[in-house]
């Protein structure tokens, strides 16, 4: 038999927060008793702050208490109001929604063995919808209660145990707190880990946590303990960890294993249908890698300018369309919403999803890793393609136009120098250029690109130029000394530096102990290499605000550029512009265009030791020469990030009627959306735990550190790595 239930909210300031929980709960609670616990809020009484007409629900009782309890001393004290009912624990920072009530109760009352049900949130770690173990905004135009409609359309009732329930909203049933007891006061002070100790004995007492997978409740997250969180998470994480040594073993297999992954994956399924109905134009972004995942190596230049695409143009639905060993990748980026098909790696897959009237643009970047025949063949059909001439795969298989001897080609040397038969090089071309043709408009990103493509075809091209764009408010160059007057040279290199782009060029102009005028040189790489280097590397940067930072500290006295190959734009070059750090460049292509047109460094004569050293040498001990650099880097105008969308945005439009997506992508099966692994689910289950075990046992007898280190020394760190993903 059902016992009647009651509602707790303990409340403690935040009161704008609370009022709207509030007026949520007295919407849609229904006949069920809501109790509020006014911890003695020092900014006053919280039933003043409501109002005659809240107050006055037939339903609500508001107690406040005059001396402050902490958050678990106010909980016990409503739930031991009425010591019958079962209880529903409410944080105030929560918006709850239609038969929520009703809803929990069914699923509590599902079995007799559920101790506690949780609901899904879009803020609740393991409940977390539609992605999993993160705050999650609401999609745009979707609410609150929008959002509860769709988690409650595709629900399947599957209410699946969990290792623990969750605080921020928790039924909690009589039975279960008459023999287990309620939270522990003397442990858990002001709040964190109270409800998890309260389930780890539930659960040895036979008792189940699950989750109701048809109703959700916002949740914002750590209002009225904002200050404290971190602290208090971290002492009370210590002491669940004494008293309930699985528990955390249990909450790791549990987010490794992610058993709530349909149930997040039928819910994104569900907003990204309702998002695509809003008529805005669908993008499909043709990349070789990432945008934000690296496939095959890591990410580079084009995949930050996809995602640049993908984050600065609002007004459009982006997709990408990535290749991968055994399958095509097409993915959706929305807000709140991240939904990947894997596509089986078949010609029908590839023409099916890009026919006319599934996507308005199909914005080319990069095709390596496609069959570019087929490709290009299927694309000639499309009547609305942008190409972006990211580097030079349109007329070199090896795309960076270098030959395996190291040399820059000439376009015309395929069969002598690279083992290319010329009939092969001329069908592979021409695949790309007839792409080319039908490209409205090609985006080229430099002169160079346009000079490349004329010298292997006669034909005009639909060319127009637009720079990669920064996003920025305000331009500030780094204050910078002249290194003149100091007994170092500092050198700063920016981005990813991979052999092609002069790894080993770096690292043997490390190795030179002092310029010809007696100065040492300090060498610092703002990102990161493929192998570790004897010259100092702070990792991957996160915009330029981070970037800023780390340069400040270093003071450079210039960035130097030595990419074996030619580039086709630089986003770093123009992030060492955009701070005026004077700059050091290959002798080619864009690098080359750029620096020579606004004399903002030098050129080198040519691609060689001896050649930087004679820049660096020559820069470092003439002050006007430098003077002259770092005045026109510092007059040097980046291109607004705003007017990149601008231009965009013309070739972004609407262009066509498309068709509903539930045609292109069928509605979500088990195998439609998966998570991709080289092992099957079980095997990796089994990998998981007992890798969990082995690691338990060394941490509970002290043996973790001194092993870790010996199996460091022993097993080559590619070997390592694999470990990792397995766990």
């Amino acid at each position: 038999m059902k016992r009647s239930v009651t509602v707790i909210i303990p409340v403690f300031e935040a009161f704008e927060e609370a009022k709207r929980c509030l007026l949520s709960v007295v919407r849609f609670t229904g006949d069920a008793r809501i109790v509020v616990i006014d911890d003695a809020s020092p900014c006053g009484k919280f039933s003043d702050f409501i109002g005659n007409e809240l107050s006055q629900a037939k339903n609500l009782e508001i107690r406040r208490v005059e001396e402050n309890l902490g958050f678990v001393r106010s909980c016990n004290l409503g739930m031991s109001l009425f010591p019958e009912d079962d209880i529903i624990l409410l944080n105030s920072d929560t918006v709850v929604t239609f038969r929520w009530v009703a809803k929990l109760q069914e699923a509590a009352y599902s079995s007799p063995h559920i101790g506690t049900v949780t609901p899904l949130t879009n803020n609740g770690t393991i409940c977390s919808v539609p992605r999993f173990l993160v705050s999650n905004d609401l999609p745009d135009g979707i609410s609150v209660d929008d959002m509860n409609s769709v988690v409650e359309s595709v629900s399947r009732k599957e209410r699946i145990v969990l290792p623990t329930c969750i605080g921020f909203c928790v039924f909690f049933k009589r039975d279960m707190l008459k023999r287990v007891g309620l939270f522990r006061e003397d442990l858990f002070g002001k709040g964190y880990g109270e409800e998890n100790d309260l389930s780890c004995r539930s659960q040895k007492a036979g008792f189940l946590d699950i989750v109701d997978d048809q109703t959700f409740v916002f949740h914002e997250g750590g209002r009225s303990f904002r200050e404290q969180t971190s602290l208090l998470q971290e002492e009370n994480l210590k002491t669940l960890a004494k008293l309930h040594p699985g528990y955390l073993p249990s909450v790791t297999r549990f987010c490794r294993r992610n058993p709530l992954r349909r149930i997040q994956e039928r819910i994104q399924y569900d907003l990204f249908l309702r998002a695509l109905k809003d008529g805005k134009p669908r993008i499909l972004h043709v990349v070789h890698n990432g945008p934000y995942d690296p496939i095959f190596h890591e990410l580079g230049g084009t995949e930050r300018v996809v995602q640049q695409l993908i984050s600065g143009i609002d007004s459009c639905h982006h997709f990408s369309l990535v290749p991968s060993k055994a399958e095509y990748l097409c993915r959706y980026h929305g807000k709140g919403i991240e939904l990947t098909f894997a596509l089986k790696r078949a010609s029908e897959s590839l023409r099916a999803l890009l026919q006319p009237g599934v996507f308005d643009v199909i914005h080319v970047h990069h095709t390596r890793g496609f069959p570019r025949e087929e490709l290009c063949s299927i694309l000639r059909e499309h009547p609305h393609v942008v190409t972006s001439l990211h580097d030079f795969v349109a007329v070199c298989p090896r795309f960076h136009l270098l030959t395996p001897q190291g040399r820059v080609c000439n376009l015309h040397e395929c069969e002598r120098s690279c083992g290319y038969e010329s009939k092969f090089i001329e069908k592979y071309r021409d695949a790309h250029l007839v792409l080319l043709r039908k490209s409205s408009p090609i985006v080229a990103y430099s002169r160079d690109s346009q000079r490349v493509l004329e010298s292997v075809s006669s034909q005009n091209f639909n060319l127009k130029y637009c720079s990669h764009g920064l996003s920025f408010q305000e331009r500030l160059p780094l204050r910078l000394s002249c290194p003149e007057n100091e007994p170092e040279v500092r050198v700063a290199l920016l981005g990813t530096l991979p052999e092609h782009k002069g790894l080993t060029l770096v690292e043997q102009l490390d190795a030179v102990q002092a310029l010809p005028s007696g100065k040492n040189l300090k060498i610092k790489l703002f990102g990161d290499s493929p192998r570790p280097t004897s010259f100092e590397k702070s990792g991957r940067y996160d915009g330029l605000s981070e970037l800023r930072e780390l340069l400040e500290e270093f003071s450079p006295h210039c960035a130097l550029f030595v990419s074996r190959c030619p580039e086709t734009f630089s986003l770093t070059l123009e992030e060492a512009l955009f701070f005026g750090i004077p700059v050091i460049v290959s002798p080619y292509g864009a690098l080359k265009e750029r620096v020579e047109e606004f004399e903002v460094g030098e050129v080198l004569r040519e691609l060689s030791l001896a050649a930087v050293v004679e820049s660096l040498d020559r820069i470092s001990k003439n002050s006007t020469y430098w003077q002259k650099f770092r005045s026109n880097a510092c007059a040097y105008q980046p291109k607004p990030w705003n007017e990149v969308v601008r231009f965009y945005g013309e070739h972004y439009e609407r262009r066509s009627d498309t068709k509903a997506v539930s045609e292109v992508f069928d509605i979500v099966t088990d195998d439609s959306l998966r998570a991709r692994s080289g092992l099957s689910k079980k095997v990796r289950e089994r990998v998981s735990d007992s890798l969990d075990l082995f690691f338990y046992a060394l941490a509970r007898t002290g043996l973790r550190a001194p092993v870790e280190a010996l199996t460091r020394s022993l097993i080559p760190s590619s070997v390592l790595e694999k470990l990792r993903e397995l766990r």
